[in-house]
């Protein structure tokens, strides 16, 4: 249920943004990306994980967790613990989510469930876990697998059906669970609608909450699309006015289709999360997505989230995102 508080800061947000198209914020992140580990243990057709470098990748320290969720506790909507890697593979991941959760921060939790087993279902299932997706693209064996490269359709299925039948069993209404497919019908021509209610059928009578089909993106031009993605007509990069992100060493992000960390804004370790979201640098990547300056600016120049469908000045996928 959408709160007057949360409807409050969306007004904010939606007024500095579409209406006075404001450069300086006057309100706090509204969302953040906290990264436990920018590792993953696939090597996705359709994700530039696997081209990242040697000295890009690792675990966040506990403490720098604590940091950000200290100061981020008072004024975040929600934080998505996860970005580039697969976060069931930091150690202390469960550690991180009671910690947020003592701190009565929402969470979110995105992952592609090749490591789910019964042990750490219960653990996520008893952690406070506001909200998990599973990241699940192709409905049968040869396309999951094709895209999801190093995962294994029959395992991966069974782990997803695992989970809802334990939270069943727990009776746990929490996390809220959502199984998420990209939809690749535009480049390979191959399923039908009926094929799609077929595949969610198997999921009917578990305590799977939604099935959402959403369109693939280019990472901010990092990984090659066919197919279009939405109208032509630009809009300003909506995230620069709500959200963060923390990568596991601490350095801070506009986006996160800014993959390779290219538009670093500052640290943790060095600058408070409010400094940085009201800092100097990301109030000049406001203007310049105001004005369209991009075109020296990557991944922004290259990124297809900037050119959708709008309602009321703000792309379509906004309005379903920022409801969440």
């Amino acid at each position: 249920m959408i709160n007057l508080k949360h409807i409050t800061r969306l007004n904010s947000i939606y007024w500095a943004y579409a209406i006075k198209k404001n450069v300086q914020t006057k309100y706090p992140p509204y969302r953040l990306w906290i990264e436990p580990t920018s590792i993953c243990n696939l090597k996705c057709a359709m994700c530039p994980n696997k081209s990242l470098e040697k000295s890009q990748l690792g675990m966040m320290d506990f403490d720098l967790f604590r940091k950000a969720i200290d100061e981020a506790k008072d004024f975040v909507h929600d934080i998505n613990i996860h970005h580039r890697g697969e976060a069931l593979l930091h150690k202390r991941l469960f550690d991180m989510i009671r910690y947020a959760k003592q701190r009565d921060v929402k969470l979110k939790l995105h992952t592609n469930a090749t490591m789910l087993n019964e042990k750490n279902a219960k653990e996520l299932l008893e952690s406070g876990l506001d909200f998990i997706s599973f990241s699940f693209d192709g409905l049968d064996k040869d396309t999951y697998e094709r895209y999801r490269v190093g995962a294994r359709y029959k395992i991966t299925v069974k782990n997803i059906k695992d989970f809802l039948r334990l939270k069943k069993v727990l009776k746990k209404k929490k996390p809220f669970t959502v199984l998420e497919l990209i939809d690749y019908i535009k480049h390979d021509n191959k399923y039908s609608l009926n094929e799609l209610s077929e595949f969610k059928r198997q999921f009917d009578e578990l305590s799977l909450d939604k099935l959402v089909v959403k369109n693939p993106h280019n990472f901010g031009g990092n990984i090659h699309l066919d197919a279009t993605n939405g109208a032509n007509a630009y809009s300003p990069c909506t995230y620069l006015w709500h959200s963060l992100v923390v990568l596991w060493n601490g350095d801070i992000l506009p986006c996160t289709q800014d993959f390779n960390g290219e538009l670093v804004l500052g640290n943790l370790k060095d600058k408070s999360l409010e400094e940085i979201f009201h800092g100097e640098e990301l109030m000049s990547l406001r203007k310049k997505a105001l004005t369209g300056d991009l075109s020296k600016l990557h991944p922004c120049s290259h990124c297809d989230m900037i050119k959708r469908d709008r309602i009321l000045g703000v792309p379509v996928n906004s309005f379903r995102y920022l409801q969440k």
